[in-house]
Parts: C-alpha cells; structure tokens; sequence
C-alpha cells in the first residue's frame, strides 16, 4: 500500500496521492463496520476484486459485440459513474459523522 498507512481515513485522506483506491475506500468503510473494522476492511477488498472480475468479462462481451473496441471503454466509463455513486454517500455520511464529532 505504498506509503500510506489505512489506520483511519484521517491519516489517509491528506496523502492521497500516494495512496491506491483500495486503501482509501478501505479506510472509508472502516468507520461503519462496528466492532468488525477487519471484516469491513475484508469485505470492501473483496468487492473491488468482485467488481474487477465482472468488469473484465462484460468488457470481454463488449469487445466481441457491435461496439467493437470502443465497448471496454464504454463499460469502464459505467462502471467509474456507478462507483462514483456509494463512494461520495460513504464520504459524505463521514464526514457528518466527523463534524459530529468536532467539538
């Protein structure tokens, strides 16, 4: 993971040029896993390996269908929008939770 320690996501966040998305979605999930954060961190790895996998064999599809090479471009361009959806509500529900915590 580089540099970076995922100990928390306010570690994380200022280095974010150093650090690769899996740690930094990691370290955004860990806040709502409760008294499970190994599970948490385990379980938002998995899914981005999950989403690899199914991404690479739509893509495989798109390639031999009529959008041709342009297909893997197009399925990667979905998927980024349809990441972008969970990733900003996780940032938005902490840093409620973090103002929260301000004092």
């Amino acid at each position: 993971m580089g540099s970076v320690q995922c100990r928390s996501l306010r570690q994380a966040v200022p280095r974010t040029t150093r650090a690769s998305p899996i740690c930094l979605l990691s370290a955004l999930a860990v806040p709502f896993a409760g008294v499970a954060p190994t599970l948490g961190v385990a379980m938002s790895v998995s899914a981005y390996d999950l989403g690899t996998a199914v991404g690479s064999g739509i893509a495989g599809r798109a390639l031999g269908s009529e959008l041709g090479a342009t297909g893997p471009a197009v399925v990667g361009t979905a998927f980024a929008v349809l990441t972008l959806i969970p990733t900003i509500a996780i940032a938005i529900r902490s840093r409620e939770h973090v103002s929260r915590d301000a004092p």
